[in-house]
């Protein structure tokens, strides 16, 4: 579930991007850690990504009766050439283009 909420925050930030990049999917959660000090409700979640083979890792913190909030995003491994059909900063760790 929140492997999904992940790729789905992704794909927001790709939306405007979807005519050149590939919709992202979950292949797998890969691990969840909590964050070491600090709120005990903080985790990191690392994800791989497909059809971009991306490995994903988000920081996570989950409220009391709310749902999970997705504080940030990064991508660990090189995307190389696979975005280098946009040239937005932020879109372009995530994009897999499609030609």
């Amino acid at each position: 579930m929140i492997g999904e909420s992940i790729v789905m925050e992704i794909n927001k930030k790709l939306k405007a991007f979807y005519h050149l990049c590939a919709k992202l999917e979950l292949e797998q959660v890969e691990e969840a850690m909590r964050r070491i000090g600090g709120d005990k409700r903080k985790f990191v979640v690392r994800i791989r990504t497909q059809p971009n083979n991306g490995t994903i890792e988000a920081g996570i913190k989950f409220k009391r009766w709310q749902k999970p909030e997705i504080e940030e995003i990064i991508r660990l491994d090189r995307y190389a050439d696979q975005s280098e059909c946009i040239e937005d900063p932020e879109a372009e760790k995530f994009c897999f283009c499609k030609l």
